[in-house]
């Protein structure tokens, strides 16, 4: 995957799924840990709802707890805690800080051992820890075929899992991380560790954020290894009887800090409500399904609130700042006035087939013109005398001009029953303040599909027909080289030159002169007439 450069794929973990991702899993482990803190033996619950099921099994099952156990995992708790505390105040005025877990455990392991706990109060400690190295051996591959897809998804979990942690701490320690190159790191890891049974390498939370806490550079993972040669050879028998509800204590002690991110989820929904709810869905998903699932779920509905969020796009209506070139939101800025007749519209999102419809339907919203429906001439009723053409006289009539019985215009106005007078319907010219021109801000359009390019010549078109002109403003070069190479190509329509301008002032102008220049034409032709 590394070679491939798939780390790409990195990118689809966007900052709301890791911490959910990572709060989620903060609690499966807390949850897996609680059983040592109590001292119940729980059966081992695995697949989807297992953490439920963990949790459910243990209240069942309070009463046989062991009050050793949990005395020793709350007095740890309350130390870890304490220290840590210690440590984040007195951080400038100490040159070492109290390695908290290292006194935990040394000290935990001696009271254990002379007080025998494990006997005369049933604490349940570690035991007897295996010595030694796997033996070097060959990996068969016979069975690269059979396990190659389980193995596929295997890497694709791990690698999620492992660079959500790593964007977790770089963001918090302020570096940055390549994907690419993790990638390449682990399977290299995971080539040497096969020669030695290993497991797949994946970042364990628990023990990662111990890590985290302890140092500061990576060079304490020679020391970690280093240690833990020593305990495999030579020194795990002094482990015997560490017990475990301290290592539990441990653990929760420094996942405290995750699990604080669940404040996010309220800052996420005042900012922005799809990822609250990307994050509420990724880490309840983890806590109830699983890591693998939980993952799954938070990266589909972060590719779907991303759709969602292009598909209805919010636009706004674009003023002229007075005595500048600058156009701004008329609703935000109250300098900002609209030039009578022209609309400029700037549309939050590119043009894409997702939101295509939305466009136009905004485009139809703020002009007020619709063509996919008939235009009929526009008409007013007006009161005339019968075979005669000189007197006439304008009425408002909001129902077509139809009277009952007793000669009353429907308006409230009345009308004689014997009148010489007659009601008809005229053609009128249309209001000078009607939308002629819409100015489209080209310079939200990042990309346009396939789809955008043959509907926005369309849409120019189908709006032509109706008065309405559609000029484009600030597009990129990207965006213009598409237009212009695209056009008489596959069907697509040509998008005019003389509609593309550099600056949405320009495009305003030549609207403004392209409807004057109308008018102008329109009245010489009616005088020529006359």
């Amino acid at each position: 995957m590394g070679a491939a450069r798939l780390g790409f794929v990195a990118t689809f973990l966007s900052d709301p799924l890791i911490s959910g991702f990572t709060t989620g899993s903060a609690v499966l482990v807390v949850v897996s840990q609680l059983k040592h803190i109590f001292g119940i033996k729980v059966p081992q619950i695995t697949g989807p709802l297992a953490s439920p099921k963990i949790a459910i099994y243990m209240l069942k099952h309070i009463t046989s707890s062991n009050a050793g156990s949990i005395i020793t995992g709350l007095l740890c708790l309350v130390v870890l805690i304490g220290l840590k505390q210690v440590n984040e105040r007195f951080r400038s005025k100490m040159k070492v800080p109290i390695p908290a877990e290292l006194l935990v455990v040394v000290v935990g392991t001696a009271i254990s051992y002379g007080a025998a706990i494990n006997e005369n109060f049933a604490v349940s400690i570690l035991g007897r820890i295996p010595k030694g190295l796997p033996p070097l051996s060959v990996p068969s591959f016979s069975l690269m075929s059979k396990i190659f897809p389980d193995a596929f998804v295997i890497a694709v979990v791990i690698f999620a899992t492992n660079i959500s942690l790593a964007k977790m701490f770089a963001k918090k320690r302020g570096y940055s991380v390549d994907p690419n190159q993790e990638l390449i790191a682990y399977g290299a890891g995971n080539i040497a560790g096969s020669f030695f049974s290993c497991f797949p390498i994946c970042n364990a939370l628990a023990r990662t954020v111990v890590q985290e806490n302890l140092a500061n550079t990576q060079l304490c993972s020679v020391v970690v290894i280093a240690l833990i040669l020593l305990v495999l050879l030579f020194i795990a028998p002094l482990f015997f009887h560490l017990p475990k509800a301290i290592l539990a204590a441990v653990v929760i002690a420094n996942l405290i800090g995750l699990l604080r991110q669940f404040s996010r989820l309220r800052d996420l929904w005042k900012i922005h409500k799809p990822d609250a709810v990307v994050w509420f869905l990724t880490c309840f998903g983890v806590i109830l399904m699983g890591v693998d699932v939980g993952l799954g779920i938070g990266v589909i509905c972060a590719l779907f609130a991303v759709v969602l969020t292009l598909s209805r796009s919010s636009y706004s209506t674009l003023g002229q700042v007075k005595e500048t070139e600058l156009y701004r939101d008329v609703k935000q800025c109250p300098l900002a006035f609209e030039v009578p007749g022209v609309k400029v519209l700037r549309f939050e999102s590119s043009l894409y087939f997702g939101n295509v419809e939305r466009f136009r339907n905004v485009l139809v919203d703020i002009t007020g013109r619709d063509p996919s429906i008939p235009q009929e001439p526009r008409k007013e009723v007006k009161l005339a005398e019968k075979d005669s053409d000189d007197k006439e006289e304008l009425l408002e009539n909001e129902n077509g001009g139809d009277c009952n019985r007793n000669g009353r215009i429907p308006n409230g106005k009345l009308m004689p029953e014997h009148s010489t007078y007659q009601l008809m319907a005229v053609e009128v010219e249309e209001p000078e303040d009607r939308i002629h021109a819409v100015v489209v801000d080209g310079s939200s359009f990042t990309f346009i599909d396939s789809v955008g390019l043959h509907a926005l010549p369309s849409l120019i078109t189908e709006f032509k027909k109706v008065g309405v002109y559609i000029y484009l403003a600030g597009c990129s070069s990207n965006i213009i080289t598409k237009l212009g190479s695209s056009s008489g190509r596959n069907g697509l329509d040509a998008v005019e030159p003389s509609l593309m301008f550099p600056s949405i002032h320009d495009a305003v102008i030549a609207a403004v002169r392209s409807r004057d220049f109308a008018i102008w034409t329109e009245d010489l032709e009616k005088e020529t007439c006359l």
